[in-house]
């Protein structure tokens, strides 16, 4: 029985684990789950994903590509969780961004095709967002 967990990941960081064998506080459940799949398990429900994904058109065309096949979304089966501690500061910022003065601002910064924003003027790599 192969397991899905290889132990350390050297000097990368890894979302799941503090240290090998040792999961995150908020990962500890999902990990309690996925240690009771064989990496055969796993690898069979991540190929019926793709192809269910494959199936339902949830695809993209890379244009340019000779070969002219459909690709599936990156999708992972294991879900990054954020714990509350990290989500607050994410969540005021979503929150801030939703204003719809925010948006405006973008939009008369930025510009739309045809438009003299940023974009037309090819300002966009200049463009300052805290002064937005």
């Amino acid at each position: 029985m192969s397991s899905l967990f290889h132990g350390d990941t050297g000097a990368f960081y890894d979302e799941m684990f503090e240290r090998p064998g040792e999961p995150r506080p908020h990962y500890r459940h999902l990990f309690e789950v996925l240690s009771g799949l064989r990496a055969d398990e796993f690898e069979y429900k991540r190929r019926l994903a793709d192809a269910t994904f494959l199936t339902q058109g949830i695809t993209f065309a890379v244009y340019g590509d000779e070969r002219r096949t459909e690709k599936i979304f990156p999708f992972d089966l294991v879900p990054r969780i954020i714990p509350d501690s990290e989500w607050g500061p994410i969540e005021d910022g979503l929150r801030q961004l939703s204003r719809p003065t925010i948006w405006r601002r973008v939009r008369a910064r930025i510009g739309r095709p045809g438009s003299e924003g940023c974009v037309s003027r090819g300002q966009l790599g200049r463009m300052n967002p805290a002064g937005l």
